[in-house]
């Protein structure tokens, strides 16, 4: 029996713990131009990143032919 009650509140903290992430995945699936629009977002983001890392990578190494 104690292994039961162990169990019941076990899985009523999982369920907590887990909703609002539930409640989240459902808004984003039901706005999937949102979605893409932060996806698009991000990767323009961490294309300007990599550029600027490529730079200095290509100017630590002499890489620099174009400029």
């Amino acid at each position: 029996m104690r292994h039961l009650c162990f169990w019941r509140l076990i899985t009523s903290t999982l369920e907590q713990l887990i909703e609002p992430m539930r409640e989240r995945r459902s808004y984003y699936a039901a706005r999937p131009d949102v979605v893409d629009d932060i996806l698009m977002a991000g990767t323009q983001r961490a294309r300007g990143i990599a550029q600027e890392t490529m730079k200095e990578v290509r100017e630590a190494m002499s890489l620099n032919y174009f400029d």
